[in-house]
Order: structure tokens, then C-alpha cells, then sequence
């Protein structure tokens, strides 16, 4: 296996060669209790509802336990869902009081912030470590915990969500997104307006979540102690070790962003980029959890100004939030019925002209600049005959 300049040549050096790899994704910025270049954004309280102390019952522990998934592995304390669901009965009371006293106390155990990661090939050289994405494995015991949190989290910040943000929100998904999406564009045309769209990408957007920056987020969505000193807790002194083969690197800290393969995590990113929209004074935008695009009608010169104003405060918000921009990954798309439209504006941010297409894969669904779908057709009949050629292929024999 290789990492740069580096090649492991057993498998205890290669899990340790994948830690240091993904262990580049984290802000060292962000760790809490440390100083940083960066000061948190002032956010208001956003909210008269405070939430403060949470309670478990018995019974509610115990419908969870009974409801795990006996399939999935053990985690870094070797033990596995299907010996906490056979015993629930047993654990329930026990786990409660455990539970109750974190939340009350503000602290939570330590020894379930541990995770085992084991890489994940995704393409290309299979020894370049590069070509491999971590999957988190999270101990049982903390996992059923954020099962309780979350719809406790989630019904509180359900008034405050965003409605533009369609990723891990109830009755919304990547097809309410394109829909409202391609209707918004589909209207404008109709209007015999061009419309001008900015597609973004943040690099790591997960993994980079700035813990202070978070919580004073949380604090100003009504999170009260103790239950935001247990947020700080559970978010601070993670660590992680790979497993390769059976043999595991050593831990390595984890310093910003939210848990992967964890109930809260994709829920406290919604709360972390929920006023990104602020950013928005003269366009429209949709997210799907770090999924960013915005757009307006644009007809003349000065349209596409206030266009790259918003770009220019989404900008300032990445700063603001210890955000890193992939700006290379930037691009913008004129939607246009028009022959002959002759307006080309240079979109820029951070210095960088965002690159002109004339297509794009927006959320699995290729669009073109004229919001036709042949191309999209296409992709999917190439796709559809490549599988029936391996069909066949392979299954002359049977």
C-alpha cells in the first residue's frame, strides 16, 4: 500500500499508513479548548423554546434494544448488537440510569468515543491508499443512546430547519430536491429568462465541522445545559483506529467534524450549515445536507452582479466557519432557450473564475443547459446495456 512517498509492506504498517491518511481530512483548528486564527460567528438566539434536560424512561431504552439490527459487527469493545438485543431485557434498566446520568451530568463516557474504521476500496490502483474511504464503526451502547437523542433534537430544531435544506430531513430527499429545483428553472424559462446557477463542493464538509463553531450554533438554537456541555463532551476527544486484515493502527485523534456512521452526526451538520442560506440575498438555493446550488434569473449585466454578490457572502460564510472551499470544483451553468444569448459572465470566488459548463450530474440526474433530458436518457440506456452485456456474458453457462 502507498500514501505519497510512503509504502507499507505488511498489514500492520498499512493500517497505520490509512489512520495517517484519513486522519489529513479533520481542522486542527477546531479542537476544543485550543486557540484558533479564526473567531466564532455571533449567532442570536434564534428560539424562545430552550432545551435543557432530557430523561429516559426504562421502557424506552428497551424498545430500542429490542429493535437493533443483530446483524451488525462489534465495535472497538468487541460486542456485537445481536448480544445486547438478546439480553435487553436485562440491559434496559442499567443503560437508562447510564444515559440519564451523562445527560444530567453533561459528560459523555469516554470509552464510547472510540470507533474502528475499516477502508473501503472506491477505484482506480487498489494500492494507492488515496482510493479508499473510511467506514466508521461506533460502539452499540453509544449508537442506541443518539437512537433516543435524535427525534428528541430533531422535533426541536424542526421549526428552525432551513426549508431549502432537503438532506436527511423528513419527507424530503434528492428527489423533492431536483423537483423544486428543475420547476424553479422550468418557470423562469417559460418566462424567456436565462438563469444562471452556481454549483459548489466543500472539501471534507463533514469531517471539517468546527466544534466551537458548532456549539455556539447549538447555543443559539435554544440548547441550554446541561445537555450543551454534553454536546461538547460528546463532539471533543474522539479518536479512531484502522483495521486491516485483523490488525488495528494506532488510535489517531479526532479533531473536528461530526461522527461518521452515528445517528447525531448528519442531524448536527444540518444544524452547522442551516444559515448558510443567509448568504442568499439575491438568489434562490437549494441543499442536500453539504449539496449547495443557488441561482437566479439572469438577463443583463447587473443581474449577474448581484449573482456573484451572494457568491462573495458564501465566501465570507466559509471563512467565518472554518469552511474549506474546493474551489476547483466550482462551476456555473447558464440555463438558457435563447439563441444567440450572448451574456458570459466570469463568476469568481477567492480569486478563481468558476468554470463554465454546459452540463452537469446534479444529485444522480445529468441536465443540460437546456433543461432536456437526452443526455440523462442516454446515460441511463449505456448504463442499462452495459449491464445486459455482462448478463449475458456471464451467463452463458447457466
Amino acid at each position: 500500500m502507498k500514501f505519497n512517498d510512503e509504502i507499507a509492506s505488511n498489514a500492520i504498517e498499512s493500517s497505520n499508513l490509512f489512520a495517517k491518511c484519513f486522519a489529513t481530512a479533520y481542522n486542527n483548528n477546531s479542537t476544543l479548548g485550543t486557540s484558533s486564527t479564526k473567531s466564532s460567528p455571533q449567532i442570536p438566539l434564534l428560539t424562545s423554546n430552550y432545551l435543557t434536560l432530557i430523561k429516559f424512561k426504562d421502557s424506552q431504552v428497551l424498545k430500542v434494544l429490542k429493535r437493533l439490527d443483530r446483524y451488525k459487527g462489534a465495535g472497538a469493545d468487541g460486542i456485537p448488537s445481536v448480544f445486547v438485543a438478546n439480553c435487553a431485557s436485562a440491559l434496559a434498566k442499567p443503560l437508562a440510569f447510564i444515559y440519564n446520568k451523562s445527560l444530567a451530568t453533561g459528560i459523555f463516557p469516554s470509552i464510547w468515543k472510540k470507533a474502528l474504521i475499516i477502508p473501503l476500496y472506491k477505484n482506480g490502483n487498489k494500492n494507492l491508499i488515496n482510493n479508499y474511504r473510511p467506514i466508521s464503526i461506533l460502539l452499540v451502547f453509544a449508537k442506541v443512546f443518539e437512537k433516543l437523542l435524535h427525534p428528541v433534537l430533531s422535533w426541536h430544531f424542526k421549526q428552525l430547519l432551513n426549508v431549502r435544506q432537503h438532506g436527511f430531513a423528513v419527507a424530503r430527499s434528492t428527489a423533492t430536491n431536483l423537483t423544486s429545483f428543475i420547476n424553479d428553472v422550468s418557470m423562469e424559462l417559460d418566462r424567456r429568462s436565462s438563469i444562471d446557477a452556481i454549483y459548489t463542493d466543500f472539501s471534507k464538509a463533514f469531517d471539517r465541522v468546527n466544534h466551537t463553531v458548532l456549539l455556539h450554533k447549538l447555543s443559539g438554537y435554544g440548547f441550554a445545559e446541561p445537555l450543551l456541555s454534553w454536546c461538547a463532551s460528546y463532539l471533543s476527544v474522539r479518536n479512531s483506529s484502522v483495521v486491516v486484515n485483523g490488525y488495528s493502527s494506532d488510535p489517531f485523534l479526532i479533531r473536528s467534524g461530526v461522527p461518521q456512521g452515528s445517528h447525531l452526526g448528519p442531524l448536527l451538520f444540518n444544524m452547522f450549515v442551516n444559515d448558510i442560506g443567509d448568504c442568499f440575498l439575491n438568489s434562490s438555493h437549494y441543499l442536500f445536507a453539504d449539496d449547495l446550488k443557488f441561482f437566479r434569473p439572469v438577463n443583463e449585466f447587473d443581474d449577474a452582479t448581484l449573482l456573484q454578490d451572494d457568491l462573495d457572502r458564501l465566501a465570507v460564510w466559509c471563512d467565518c466557519n472554518d469552511m474549506t472551499l474546493n474551489v476547483s470544483k466550482y462551476s456555473s451553468m447558464r440555463f438558457t432557450r435563447k439563441n444567440g444569448d450572448t451574456l458570459d459572465f466570469a463568476y469568481t470566488i477567492k480569486n478563481c473564475t468558476l468554470t463554465r459548463v454546459y452540463s452537469i450530474k446534479d444529485l444522480g440526474v445529468t441536465l443540460d443547459c437546456k433543461l432536456q433530458f437526452n443526455r440523462h436518457i442516454d446515460n441511463i440506456c449505456a448504463g442499462g446495456f452495459k449491464s445486459l452485456g455482462f448478463i449475458l456474458r456471464n451467463g452463458r453457462d447457466l
